[in-house]
C-alpha cells in the first residue's frame, strides 16, 4: 500500500565557481570608452572614406553627379494661353454648380461631356477667346 505521507525532496543548488583573479586573457579585457560627439550627416559623409576617394574605382571615364539647379521663375514671363475648353468651363461651372451638383468630380465629367456634345458653330466664340 502506497504511502499517503509525502516527502519532502531537498534542493540541490551549486554556486557557479569563483572568478579567478588574474585569468583574464589582455583581449578580452574591458576598455575605456571615450565619449565621441554626435555627428552630423554631412560630417559624417566627409569623414568616410569613400568621400575622401579611397573606394573610388581608379577609370577616368567615372563622371561625377553634379545636381542641376531649379530654374527659377521669373514672375513678369507671360503665362500660357487658354484653351477654348478653359474658357467654356469658366462660363458653364456656375450654371452645373446651380442645379445641385457640387462634386468637382460629376461637374468635371459633365462639362467634358457637354464640350463633346457642342457643335463647331457653338464652340467658335471660345476658340475667338483663346
Amino acid at each position: 500500500m502506497p504511502s499517503l505521507i509525502r516527502e519532502e525532496s531537498q534542493e540541490v543548488t551549486t554556486a557557479p565557481p569563483p572568478k579567478q583573479q588574474g585569468a583574464i586573457r589582455p583581449d578580452h579585457q574591458k576598455k575605456k570608452v571615450t565619449p565621441t560627439p554626435k555627428l552630423t550627416k554631412n560630417e559624417k559623409r566627409k569623414q568616410s572614406p569613400v568621400h575622401h576617394g579611397i573606394h573610388q574605382s581608379s577609370s577616368s571615364t567615372q563622371k561625377k553627379k553634379t545636381r542641376t539647379q531649379k530654374k527659377k521663375k521669373d514672375p513678369n514671363e507671360p503665362t500660357h494661353p487658354r484653351s477654348a475648353y478653359n474658357f467654356y468651363t469658366k462660363d458653364a461651372r456656375p450654371k452645373i454648380v446651380a442645379t445641385g451638383v457640387s462634386v468637382t468630380s460629376t461637374v468635371n465629367s459633365q462639362l467634358g461631356e457637354q464640350w463633346r456634345a457642342m457643335s463647331a458653330v457653338d464652340k467658335l466664340p471660345y476658340e475667338r477667346m483663346a
